[in-house]
């Protein structure tokens, strides 16, 4: 039995995912089944749901949050939510959505305890160079990873299981993936597949008035976002040595 507990205490992220993916596998069989609608239709019925003016809002800032279980994309669901609801109720959306998914997953770790990241990490690893800092420095350094696009959910689980200062890590995730979720939002606002999704549907080509600026003010702002991260990167040198 303490075998099995061990597996468990060790293996629960992948577990907890795939018991989700089989959940939405599962829910998405029965419905098809009793309603008879084909992926596309039933792709079509989720998205007009999502669109609904408040509780498809609701709905998807709470996909949002439950998202890290599973190990979905962020920047999937940052896409579609701009698509879905524009730049501005997007960008308030995706934020709401992906700082509660940053808490949840830093809970979880927080709560899992340390396993995964040993006392003492190789410094050679992309864990040992910042584990020490982050415990010293937990705003900054939380900060500058967002800033450098490092795995968002890695970033979560890690600074849970090092259980640093909550507060220093929601507000430097909160700041540091705004430049990121504002690019990804007009991104999906720009190529709204929301909206083309629905014109296939309804046999229409749909209008795309802001198609170009907003896709150009996206990819300026992840440029810009690259620049500052090689900047920073040059400027660190070895994270494990700053202060």
């Amino acid at each position: 039995m303490s075998n099995f507990y061990a597996f468990l205490h060790k293996h629960w992220q992948k577990l907890l995912a795939l018991t989700i993916w089989l959940a939405l596998i599962g829910g998405y069989w029965l419905y098809a089944r009793h309603s008879g609608a084909s992926l596309w239709q039933s792709i079509v019925a989720l998205v007009q749901l999502l669109r609904s003016p408040l509780m498809g809002v609701l709905l998807f800032i709470l996909l949002y949050t439950v998202r890290p279980l599973a190990f979905f994309s962020a920047v999937v669901l940052s896409l579609l939510g701009g698509s879905l609801y524009g730049p501005w109720v997007g960008f308030l959306a995706n934020v709401i959505g992906s700082n509660a998914g940053a808490l949840l997953a830093y809970t979880l770790g927080r709560f899992f305890g340390q396993d995964w990241v040993s006392a003492e990490p190789k410094q050679s690893s992309w864990v040992g160079r910042y584990t020490e800092r982050m415990r010293r420095n937990s705003f900054e350094t939380v900060f500058i990873m967002r800033l450098l696009y490092l795995p968002y959910d890695l970033v979560n689980y890690l600074s849970g299981f090092l259980r640093i200062d909550w507060r220093a890590f929601l507000a430097a995730t909160a700041l540091g993936s705004i430049p990121g979720t504002i690019a990804f939002t007009l991104l999906g606002a720009g190529i709204p597949f929301a909206d083309l999704i629905i014109a296939v549907e309804n046999q229409h080509i749909p209008r795309l008035p802001n198609a170009l600026l907003y896709t150009f003010i996206s990819f300026a702002i992840l440029a810009v976002s690259s620049l500052v991260s090689r900047y920073m990167r040059r400027k660190e040198g070895d994270p494990s040595s700053a202060d």
